[in-house]
């Protein structure tokens, strides 16, 4: 089955990313020095999507010119939500919009690189489904969720698989919808449809990282330091540097004092600075964020709109 379209989830507050997300939605903070957003409208461009709806609420000029900025032959549109409508109740406004007979879903602070074809090949098989979730084997803190030996899903909260926040749907499950408003997709779509064998699960094999809260962000940032690390790789202008024995991914156009001192490895961003007698480690620097003289920052996300504190027993 081709499909060509896809929706792009960006309307969220970000409330857990938040100071940063009071002054820029979630899906434009730079990862390795790439908008989120970027990452994943790359992947679906990849993955032969040509057609992607993005929803907004939450900073919606913002969200668009992020969007705009996108150097890619995706055609974008967009879906302004004046209250947020949740996880399904998006799909109603685009009902009309979606040309196709199918279309995927992506979350919007998810990366990855896999086949997600695997999920509309799987669709096309099974005439009767409406749904084919991507999958992987269950990690918590992720919802489980249950397969059959049929690739059918049968319980959401238990289980030992974990739904990726990525699916692909047939249009006439929009006709599930429950009255206008807010909904969600597992407790109001999804979920009273598990009896019908209607909703399948495919597991995918490839890389996924999971950026949407301050620990899995930098948690991912921090583990491009290492040796062994491939995917997702900086865009050009970025370099592994030492600083007092710790490694450094560091843009060309930042600034970092002689006199800053490092306690562990960090990430400095485009037009950054760490001014005179700083001390940071496990840490990212985003967005054209500067550390004034003195400044401390450890086990910490700072953006020119805050900083976002992290517990240190939870980095690795």
């Amino acid at each position: 089955m081709k499909i060509d379209e896809a929706v792009v989830l960006a309307a969220g507050l970000g409330t857990r990313m938040r100071p940063i997300t009071e002054g820029m939605p979630k899906c434009s903070i730079p990862f390795l020095g790439r908008p989120i957003l970027h990452w994943t409208l790359s992947a679906l461009e990849k993955a032969g999507i040509r057609r992607v709806f993005i929803n907004l609420h939450h900073l919606p000029e913002a969200v668009m010119n992020c969007a705009e900025a996108y150097e890619g032959t995706l055609e974008i549109l967009f879906s302004l939500e004046s209250d947020i409508l949740g996880t399904a109740g998006f799909l109603r406004p685009l009902e009309n919009r979606i040309a196709g007979d199918a279309f995927f879903v992506v979350n919007s602070d998810v990366l990855f690189s896999m086949p997600i074809e695997d999920l509309s090949n799987d669709l096309a098989e099974h005439p009767g489904a409406l749904a084919c979730l991507g999958l992987r084997a269950h990690t918590p803190p992720y919802t489980p969720v249950e397969l059959d030996g049929r690739g059918t899903i049968v319980s959401f909260g238990e289980g030992h698989h974990a739904f990726l926040g990525i699916y692909v749907a047939r249009k006439e499950l929009i006709s599930g919808l429950p009255g206008e408003g807010k909904s969600e997709f597992v407790r109001d779509l999804a979920g009273p449809l598990l009896p019908s064998g209607q909703i399948r699960g495919r597991i995918l094999q490839g890389r996924w990282l999971d950026v949407g809260t301050p620990v899995r962000f930098l948690r991912a940032t921090l583990e491009a330091l290492s040796p062994n690390y491939e995917w997702p790789p900086p865009p050009s202008g970025f370099s592994i540097e030492e600083h007092c024995k710790r490694p450094v991914l560091r843009h060309r156009s930042a600034w970092i004092s002689q006199d800053a001192f490092f306690t562990g490895p960090a990430f400095v961003g485009p037009s950054c600075r760490v001014e005179h007698r700083t001390r940071l480690g496990n840490c990212a620097v985003i967005a054209g964020a500067s550390l004034n003289e003195g400044d401390s920052l450890e086990s910490a996300i700072l953006s020119p709109h805050g900083r976002v504190q992290v517990t240190k027993g939870d980095l690795p």
